[in-house]
């Protein structure tokens, strides 16, 4: 995906992480790896009542985009970041959060904890240390 630089706005794919615009190139995993990913996130969000999709809701919907792929450097990062958000102690409208999935497109735990974490961020959420909450 393409993304600008700009107010955080998944509508428009713009971003407060991104200096210049910016490609992120899709997952390198394969299906198989993606799909355990996918279902390992529902999983750890599942008590929440949040939904998790794979395409772009219908315009005119509000929703927090995860990008899971590519590298950090891709968006201005230091190779071997594994995720960014924007954070606020509050919920961040049409946020977007990173997690690059392409810095170990095979460690499937990490991704998912990655996304768990980086998408908790934009709603408000910060790192916790207890092995039961997703924010560890």
């Amino acid at each position: 995906c393409t993304l600008h630089p700009g107010n955080n706005n998944s509508t428009t794919d713009t971003s407060s992480i991104v200096n210049s615009t910016s490609h992120i190139s899709q997952y390198s995993g394969t299906d198989a790896q993606w799909n355990q990913i996918v279902n390992c996130v529902k999983q750890t969000y599942a008590p929440f009542n949040v939904q998790i999709v794979t395409d772009r809701p219908a315009s005119g919907t509000n929703y927090h985009m995860a990008i899971v792929a590519g590298r950090a450097a891709e968006a201005g990062e230091q190779s071997g970041v594994l995720g960014v958000s924007p954070f606020s102690c509050g919920y961040i409208k049409n946020s977007i959060s990173f997690s690059f999935a392409n810095e170990e497109p095979t460690n499937i735990n990490d991704i998912c904890w990655t996304v768990s974490q980086e998408t908790a961020h934009s709603w408000g959420l910060d790192h916790k240390y207890d092995n039961r909450d997703p924010m560890t």
